[in-house]
C-alpha cells in the first residue's frame, strides 16, 4: 500500500506502467473477530483467507481497541478461517466488527463443493432465443408427446406421393435449413473481440458456450494444416461424411488470402478454425447426416 488519502480511497503500486481504468475484485473480511491475550491476536475471517505463514495483512481495528491499525504479518495458520498476528501493544480482550484485507494476490485455484438451487441458472431459449425457434428443437419444448416430429409425417410432393413417410422431414424444410444456417452463423460469430476460441452460443448471454480453443493451433490453421483441421471438425459435426469435393472447397476457400496467416496471431488462428466450422455446418452433408 502507498497511501490512504481517505477513508475511502487507498493507492498500491502496481507491477507495470500499463494504464488501466474499470473494477477490480479483491478479498475483504469485515466483521472479522478479533482474540487478543498478551501481543498475540487469533483473528477469525468470516471466508477461508488463505494465507499462510509470512504474509502480511492490513487490520483496521474496531473502534476502542488499544491497537493501531495497520499492517501485520501472520505468524501462524490454525484453520482456513484462522490465523494469527502479533501486535506491540499488550492486552487481552475480544473484539468483533474488524475490518481485515489480505495483502497477497487472491488465489485463482478453487477446489471443494458447489451448492446450486433452482433458478439460479436461467438456459431459456437454446434454438434462438426466448422469443424465437430457428431450430425447432429447444430441449423440453416439443410440441406433442410425439417429440419435434410425428412418427406418419409425410414431406409433400413427391415423397409423399410415393406413399413414403419422412418424419425427419417435418424439421428439415426449405425454410428450416436456412433458418438453420442463419442460427449458426450469427452464434460462431459472437464476441467478435474475444480471440481466445470462446463465443456465447445463444445471442451473447453466455447461457451455453461454443469453444473453439483446442483447434486453435498453429499446427491445425496453418495451409498445410487446415485439410486436418476440416477432418477434425467434420468428424464432430458431420460424422465424418463430408465428400471430398466439399472438402477441397473449404480448404481453398480458407487457405488463401481470405484469412492471412503470418505470425500466426490467436486472431488469425481464431478467424480460420470458425470459417472451417461454419462452412461445415452449412454444407448439405451437416444438413442431412445418413
Amino acid at each position: 500500500m502507498q497511501s490512504v488519502p481517505s477513508s475511502s480511497v487507498f493507492t498500491l503500486t502496481a507491477t507495470d506502467s500499463v494504464t488501466r481504468t474499470g473494477n477490480c475484485v479483491y478479498p475483504i473480511w469485515d466483521s472479522s473477530m478479533l482474540d487478543q491475550s498478551g501481543t498475540n491476536i487469533t483473528v477469525t475471517t468470516t471466508a477461508p483467507h488463505c494465507l499462510a505463514v509470512g504474509n502480511n495483512v492490513y487490520v483496521a481495528f474496531p473502534i476502542g481497541d488499544t491497537s493501531t491499525n495497520g499492517i501485520f504479518k501472520v505468524v501462524s495458520v490454525s484453520g482456513p478461517f484462522q490465523f494469527s498476528i502479533r501486535t506491540p501493544v499488550w492486552d487481552g480482550r475480544f473484539d468483533y466488527d474488524a475490518v481485515v484485507l489480505p495483502l497477497v494476490t487472491a488465489p485463482t485455484t478453487r477446489s471443494g463443493k458447489v451448492t446450486v438451487s433452482y433458478s439460479t441458472w436461467d438456459m431459456e431459449g437454446t434454438d434462438g432465443g426466448s422469443s424465437s425457434s430457428s431450430l425447432f428443437q429447444t430441449p423440453l419444448n416439443s410440441p406433442t408427446v410425439f417429440n419435434f416430429f410425428f412418427p406418419d409425417y409425410k414431406f409433400p410432393g413427391i415423397l409423399s406421393s410415393s406413399g413414403m413417410t419422412t418424419p425427419e422431414f417435418q424439421l428439415t424444410s426449405d425454410t428450416s435449413v436456412v433458418m438453420q444456417m442463419n442460427f449458426f452463423s450469427i452464434s460462431m460469430f459472437n464476441n467478435g473481440n474475444n480471440t481466445n476460441g470462446l463465443s456465447s452460443f445463444t445471442g451473447g448471454s453466455g447461457d451455453i458456450a461454443l469453444d473453439l480453443g483446442p483447434w486453435m493451433t498453429p499446427a491445425y490453421t496453418a495451409d498445410s494444416g487446415i485439410p486436418g483441421l476440416v477432418d477434425a471438425l467434420s468428424s464432430l459435426l458431420c460424422a465424418g461424411q463430408v465428400s471430398s469435393g466439399t472438402k477441397q472447397i473449404i480448404v481453398s476457400y480458407v487457405a488463401n488470402s481470405r484469412f492471412p496467416y503470418t505470425t500466426p496471431t490467436a486472431t488469425q488462428m481464431r478467424d480460420r478454425v470458425r470459417a472451417v466450422a461454419h462452412l461445415l455446418v452449412t454444407s448439405s452433408e451437416f444438413a442431412i447426416q445418413r
